[in-house]
């Protein structure tokens, strides 16, 4: 069978950054508001398209 440990050489993997709970409540804040905005302004936007294609459907033009 093959030797699968690690040979001490090889350096080992960073380690993750330590966050306490109230850096990480900020960041996912963060996350979510950007996710909140981002989706707002996509449902804008095809609200104003929908809007605009009616426009240019109404009689008359």
């Amino acid at each position: 069978m093959a030797n699968t440990t690690v040979p001490s050489s090889a350096p080992s993997p960073a380690p993750d950054p330590v966050l306490d709970a109230a850096e990480r409540a900020r960041r996912q804040r963060g996350k979510n508001l950007a996710l909140f905005f981002s989706l707002l302004g996509f449902v804008a936007l095809i609200y104003v398209v929908a809007i605009v294609r009616m426009g240019l459907n109404a009689p008359g033009h």
